[in-house]
């Protein structure tokens, strides 16, 4: 068997430039590091709340009190409201974790006995900055 191989096609044959690719990726890369110096992210608390006589009550653990005791805006089913903390009720074990009833006044007013979910949110950070925490 004999095989002929036609070199000047050979010669025409377009290649790869991965140069082009190696720029591409370094420009993508630089692109995402300056959008992650802008952007903002936040960390969320999730609770059930119920609004009844002028007071929206929450029930969270220990360790999230001090955080709905530092913030002073929160999301009722929607509903973006100012708070202030009214007084600090019982605790509850529930499930090897130790719950506190928190009472808080709010700057609405809403129907009474409505439950909903409270969203509180904190740790406000640039993402550049959580994602190194990430990698801690």
């Amino acid at each position: 068997m004999n095989f002929q191989i036609n070199y000047d096609s050979l010669k025409k044959l377009s290649q790869i430039k991965f140069h082009r690719i190696i720029l591409l990726l370094c420009v993508v890369f630089v692109i995402l590091i300056i959008i992650s110096f802008k952007v903002t992210v936040y960390k969320k608390l999730e609770c059930y709340g119920i609004y009844n006589n002028g007071l929206l009550i929450v029930k969270v653990s220990s360790e999230q009190s001090q955080i709905i005791k530092d913030n002073h805006d929160l999301t009722f089913n929607g509903h973006k409201l100012t708070y202030k903390v009214n007084s600090f009720g019982e605790y509850e074990l529930i499930e090897n974790g130790i719950y506190e009833q928190i009472n808080l006044t709010i700057d609405n007013v809403l129907y009474d006995n409505e439950v909903g979910i409270v969203t509180i949110h904190y740790g406000k950070q640039k993402l550049i900055k959580y994602i190194f925490e990430l990698f801690k």
